[in-house]
């Protein structure tokens, strides 16, 4: 039997579908964001709820009552997904990826099923993806791709989907390489398959769906899965893209929102999506006759931290400096300072969140964090533990 945090379980309560015939509509989650957010005003955590309903929220608390006496349906399912090896985390589990937290923010699912090796969540990965109806070149690129990603301990996340997203997969797998699946199908049914069975009893591969476990496909999920796909990613490579559907969306929304640092394929024959995203900002990737960049490690990563905005102290060197300059760390403190405070009046995060924003060891955010605390400039919160920007909090209510 899988034993839920006090959190998740408030949490699947509240937005699970785990019954047929629900007496209310569980939460959607930009519901559930909304109660949260109320939830983190009043000091409190979802767990909270499990013991007696807020009175200061500004819901329909008939219907959260409704919700959170549905333990024994709730028990059930949990009973029945455990069986099938189907793993459930939710956001403030220690489990869940910080990627998804750092870069989607509130739009982070507030509940992942999950059913194979957890650490491969937060493992260094490579988004990819690409067309159902894929070109035989774009496919030898997937192919080649997912077998160079296995050889150089890249995990690679993809959709599971026909055509490129399958072809990266079986590859990485068949050369001994690590996959993070996200589903849009119904990951009860998903998880039996035999091509999927043996991958996750050796740890190879973690399927994993923000969506219930019993439900199927349906486009608008399709649609919507993009955005976790790349946020799981440390980069993401379009291998073919038309000019419309799934993938080319995808890729427009992910460099709008600069999740990750997006790659496209390109040779003289790519399809007329692939130009036009190099057009719109994506950085091309050589795949001339399906080949890979030998030094595909190098490509991916040191033009990422060339271009990024964030620091990372691998280098121990600031993009916000020239690049032949060496700054100090009382410099790089004030970096990081002045980054945090813009980024902490958007909403508290926990040092863990910080730590994957700004590309630092979690060892060196602690320290700049208690500097920061000990300055006044932030403010830890509690239960759980986070940090706030001391203006946000003091700032009155409008």
């Amino acid at each position: 039997m899988t034993t839920l945090s006090p959190d998740t379980q408030a949490t699947l309560l509240l937005i699970g579908k785990f019954t047929k015939a629900a007496d209310v509509e569980p939460l959607s989650g930009a519901e559930y964001n909304k109660l949260a957010m109320q939830l983190v005003k009043l000091n409190l955590r979802p767990a909270d709820m499990l013991q007696k309903l807020p009175e200061d929220l500004v819901f329909d608390t008939e219907r959260l009552k409704v919700l959170m006496e549905r333990g024994t349906a709730l028990a059930l399912a949990v009973e029945r997904w455990s069986q099938l090896g189907i793993k459930i985390i939710g956001r403030g589990d220690d489990q869940y990826p910080s990627r998804l937290k750092a870069k989607l923010r509130g739009r982070a699912p507030p509940i992942l099923y999950c059913a194979g090796n957890l650490d491969l969540l937060k493992s260094e990965s490579v988004c990819v993806v690409g067309s159902r109806n894929a070109s035989e070149t774009g496919l030898r690129f997937a192919k080649n791709l997912g077998a160079r990603c296995a050889s150089v301990g890249l995990n690679v996340v993809s959709g599971d989907a026909r055509g490129i997203d399958r072809a990266a997969m079986d590859s990485t797998i068949n050369a001994g390489g690590n996959v993070t699946a996200v589903l849009v199908d119904a990951l009860a049914k998903l998880v039996l398959a035999k091509r999927n069975r043996d991958p996750i009893k050796s740890g190879n591969l973690i399927l994993v769906s923000p969506y219930d476990p019993d439900s199927g496909f349906t486009v608008a999920k399709a649609m919507d899965r993009n955005k976790y796909m790349y946020a799981l990613g440390s980069a993401a490579i379009v291998v073919d893209s038309e000019t419309k559907g799934g993938t080319w969306t995808g890729a427009i929304e992910n460099q709008k929102q600069q999740w990750t640092q997006a790659f496209v394929r390109m040779d003289k024959h790519v399809a007329l999506g692939n130009k036009r995203l190099v057009e719109m900002g994506l950085l091309p990737i050589d795949g001339a006759q399906g080949e890979v960049p030998e030094n595909l490690r190098e490509v991916l990563f040191a033009t990422y931290q060339k271009q990024s905005p964030q620091l990372d102290l691998r280098t121990s060197k600031s993009t916000q400096f020239a690049s032949d300059v060496q700054p100090s760390e009382t410099s790089l403190f004030k970096v990081f300072l002045d980054l945090l405070e813009k980024w902490l009046a958007e909403g508290p995060q926990t040092d863990l969140a910080i730590a994957e924003h700004f590309c630092l060891e979690i060892n060196q955010v602690v320290v700049w964090l208690n500097k920061a605390k000990n300055m006044g400039v932030v403010l830890e919160l509690s239960e759980p533990k986070r940090f706030a920007s001391k203006n946000e909090i003091a700032r009155p209510s409008e």
